[in-house]
């Protein structure tokens, strides 16, 4: 019977009554249990202290047989986290080793003190897998340096002699290196990023209602159809589709920056339609066998 208790020194009057049956939600959900046999027990006003100040702070205890381990575990705390501080408003300014319990205050990849690789932090969050400001425009050598660095650092293969645990983490670390740097890496991917961590996404149909932008967009399609094999003509076209798409990049930067979210937005829904036609254009010059 999976059984979570925690303790806070948050007041028993702040806590939400309903938090023990949200959490029993929660448990069912991330451990695969029915919800008929999980226990929430939450205990507040106990004397506590994070760091030697009163804000308020919480520790848990999760029992269950079975549905445990490094890789699982990461999934429960994940969402039983985002509850509690949702809650009760725990935030913590650290993080525990997973395998030797000492509490972090460095993002460092390994444990100071047992040198176990650790799990990434915010892996939902790509510019802080990096350590890189959540801002549209990057400086892509740094984020190149960062990448291979931590690569270095990660790669499975550096674990073949460490525990299962650890080869664990590195080969998903790995993963999520790649794929972090592959999105954070192309302009249109790092802007949906970051536009989905302002609490915004672009549905796969939705279009603009810009009769002039959709006219631009309907004659520089007609060009290239009529330009059919003339790989000078197609360069010509590339480089003022180029034009436009900097010009967009430009726009979705300065949006950002005073957070205008929606009309970033709008931009990111642009800028699609013109990699839409530099893909079309550089598959086209590609069958001719020229490169831009």
């Amino acid at each position: 019977m999976p059984h979570f208790r925690l303790e806070t020194n948050v007041p028993q009057d702040k806590i939400p009554a309903d938090l023990p049956a949200k959490i029993c939600g929660v448990l069912a959900k991330s451990l695969g249990k029915p919800i008929n046999y999980c226990v929430a027990t939450v205990v507040g006003g106990v004397p506590m202290s994070w760091g030697g100040t009163s804000d308020p702070a919480a520790q848990a205890t999760l029992m269950s047989i079975g549905a445990l381990g490094v890789v699982q575990n990461k999934k429960h705390a994940k969402a039983l986290y985002e509850i509690v501080t949702q809650s009760i408003g725990v935030k913590p300014d650290s993080t525990v080793c997973w395998k030797c319990g000492l509490e972090r205050t460095s993002p460092r990849v390994f444990c100071e003190k047992c040198d176990a690789v650790q799990a990434p932090p915010q892996s939902d969050n790509y510019f802080k897998v990096f350590d890189m400001p959540e801002k549209f425009h990057l400086d892509q050598s740094e984020l190149r340096n960062k990448f291979r660095e931590l690569q270095s650092f990660l790669h499975p293969d550096k674990f073949s002699n460490r525990t299962d645990e650890e080869q664990t983490i590195s080969a998903e670390y790995s993963s999520l290196l790649n794929k972090a740097y592959s999105n954070l890496q192309a302009p249109l991917q790092r802007a949906e990023h970051l536009l989905k961590l302002k609490g915004e996404s672009i549905e796969e149909d939705q279009s603009v209602d810009d009769p002039k932008f959709l006219m631009t967009v309907m004659e520089l399609n007609e060009e290239v159809e009529n330009a059919g094999d003339d790989s000078a003509k197609l360069k010509e076209l590339n480089a003022k589709n180029k034009a436009e798409v900097e010009r967009i990049l430009e726009e979705i930067d300065g949006f950002f920056k005073m957070n205008d979210i929606q009309a970033a937005k709008l931009s990111i829904v642009k800028l699609k339609y013109f990699n839409s036609l530099s893909k079309r254009i550089n598959a086209t010059l590609r069958e001719l066998g020229q490169s831009d």
